[in-house]
Parts: structure tokens; C-alpha cells; sequence
């Protein structure tokens, strides 16, 4: 909403558009791996695949509105508004990533998360879930680096065909 009513020449809307295809990008990751975290890996892909027909279905109404809204800031604000309920809806509905929790050593709640998800996805033993502070060596320091992880083979793989597909999916999509 904020690049289509603070801008007043196509060179500034067209640099907000720019930043917030950055974070649109970023942020399609992060959901489609957060979402992930609250389902078995069975349905993996039939979360993934809701999702992404999910972002099909939006660009088949995003043509409809652009059709009907012919002024382009009419366009941004009302094709933005419906997305200020679902940001409430999230944060008032999904608890943390358990993963994130873990990384910055709040074990406990991570914990009652799990059970949590655990118990909605039917696993009977859903409250034996408990202690998942790792036992570390103290005196081995565990470093995680981008250079660390581009030398390893198989996350250099992955990055390498998720990259192609993005790039892909980029130039069919858009042009």
C-alpha cells in the first residue's frame, strides 16, 4: 500500500516495487518452511503444492482486479487491504517456529509447542516430548558460516537447483 500511495512519479513506485520483490521472496521461503514445521512430512508436498496453487490462484485474481481497478492506486490499496486481516490472523493464530525457539535457547517453549502440533497431528506419544536442550561439549565451539555452507556438497546442490528453479519460474511468471 505504501509504495503506491507515497510515490508520485514511475521511477519511486517502481524502486519500492523492486525492494518489495526482495522481501517477497524471502518471505515466500519462510512460509512455505514454517508452514512445513506444523505438518508430517507425508504431507510435505501436499502442503507445498497448496501453497503454490495457492500463489497461482492470485495471480489469475490479481489479472481480474487489474481488468476492473484501472487506476493503479486504487489497484495497490485494494489488492493489499485483505492481506492486513491474514498478518493479524497469523500472528494471532501460529505459535513460534519450534526451530527458531530452539536456536535461541528457549528449549521450554519450544517444547509446549511441539506437544502441541504432536497432539493435532495425532501422534500418540505427543507428551513424551521433553528435554530438547542438546548435551553440548562446552569446549568444542559450534560455528555455522555462509562459506561453511556453500563447501558442503549437498546444501550446495540443493541451493543450485532451487536457484534454477526460482529463475525459472521468475521468467515465466513475470515476462
Amino acid at each position: 500500500i505504501a509504495t503506491g500511495m507515497l510515490t508520485f512519479n514511475w521511477e519511486t513506485y517502481m524502486i519500492g516495487r523492486l525492494v518489495a520483490g526482495f522481501f517477497q521472496g524471502g518471505m515466500f521461503v519462510i512460509v512455505f518452511v514454517f508452514n512445513n514445521e506444523f505438518f508430517d512430512k507425508k504431507m510435505w508436498s501436499t502442503t507445498g503444492a497448496i501453497i503454490n496453487g495457492a500463489w497461482g490462484v492470485g495471480f489469475i485474481v490479481l489479472a481480474l482486479a487489474g481488468r476492473s481497478l484501472l487506476n493503479w492506486r486504487e489497484f495497490m490499496v485494494y489488492t493489499s487491504l485483505p492481506f492486513l486481516l491474514l498478518v493479524l490472523l497469523i500472528f494471532i493464530l501460529l505459535p513460534e517456529s519450534p526451530l527458531w525457539l530452539c536456536s535461541v535457547n528457549r528449549h521450554k517453549e519450544a517444547e509446549e509447542i511441539l506437544r502441541l502440533i504432536a497432539k493435532r497431528n495425532g501422534r500418540p506419544n505427543w507428551s513424551k516430548i521433553d528435554n530438547l536442550q542438546p548435551e553440548r561439549d562446552n569446549t568444542v565451539k559450534l560455528e555455522q558460516t555462509v562459506s561453511k555452507a556453500i563447501h558442503n556438497t549437498e546444501y550446495r546442490s540443493r541451493l543450485q537447483r532451487a536457484t534454477i528453479a526460482w529463475f525459472i519460474c521468475g521468467i515465466t511468471s513475470y515476462y
